[in-house]
């Protein structure tokens, strides 16, 4: 199987020979004399409902009928969005309002079930939002350049940094192994070198994830710094969020 391909002539060379069939799905109407095509329409609105329900059993019906609406019907905007909402536990209403803003970046990254479906798509709305209320953000993915040493440029911008947003999700808790384990022991290391009435490290739940229990000394963990919750009401935890960062300290 073949999913989203563009054109006949880059599939051409590795379709199989022999005995079998092959399925292409393909945006691009124009397969002439390497398929034969079938036109896959849009969901009905009971199609739709039903496989948000599937993935989500507490999505009522007017709460699925409005998702629905949003994504017109169309079944891997329905499949992307059902993955989104599961893994993050966001609302519909806060999605919708994401949708409304941020659709390119939601689906840019995200896959159904049984794809890679990282989180980064969240990161980087997250970020996006914080830019929007004046707030300059330091990303990797887009701060890194070609020929930059990335382990002393992240540790810098630690360093650096007036705050450090420790994103935490379901995903990342159950890789064995990941950088940003490294990330998490050096800003531990800065946090214990500022004063405990300073507010620089943010724990931020990107889904249901629990806070790990990650010491950061003199017996207290992750889990004695107050966290942001964006796995309910989204809109909410990024206020939370901006007033954290741009609140005078205490």
């Amino acid at each position: 199987m073949f999913d989203n391909a563009e054109d006949r002539e880059d599939a051409v060379g590795f379709l199989p020979d022999g005995p079998g069939h092959v399925i292409i799905t393909s945006r691009n109407p124009n397969w002439t004399g390497v398929a034969d095509s079938s036109l896959v329409d849009v969901f009905d609105r009971l199609d739709s409902v039903s496989l948000l329900q599937k993935h989500m059993p507490t999505l009522t019906d007017a709460e699925a009928d409005e998702v629905a609406l949003a994504l017109g019907d169309l079944p891997l905007a329905l499949g992307q969005a059902a993955d989104l909402l599961a893994e993050t536990g966001m609302s519909p209403g806060s999605f919708i309002d994401l949708l409304d803003q941020h659709a390119a970046e939601l689906f840019s990254e995200r896959a159904p079930v049984g794809y890679a479906a990282p989180l980064a798509a969240m990161v980087r709305v997250t970020a996006d939002w914080l830019r929007a209320a004046g707030i300059e953000v330091w990303l990797d993915r887009t701060h890194l350049v070609a020929g930059d040493r990335w382990a002393d440029v992240i540790r810098k911008s630690i360093v650096d940094g007036d705050f450090f947003i420790a994103c935490f999700s379901e995903a990342h808790a159950q890789r064995t192994q990941t950088y940003m384990n490294e990330e998490l022991v050096f800003a531990v290391d800065q946090l214990r070198r500022r004063g405990r009435d300073r507010r620089w490290f943010i724990p931020v739940k990107l889904d249901h994830a629990a806070i790990p229990g990650h010491s950061i000394g003199a017996g207290e963990t992750f889990s004695d710094i107050h966290f942001v919750d964006l796995s309910g009401d989204w809109a909410l935890g990024m206020g939370q969020l901006v007033r954290a960062i741009t609140r005078p300290e205490a």
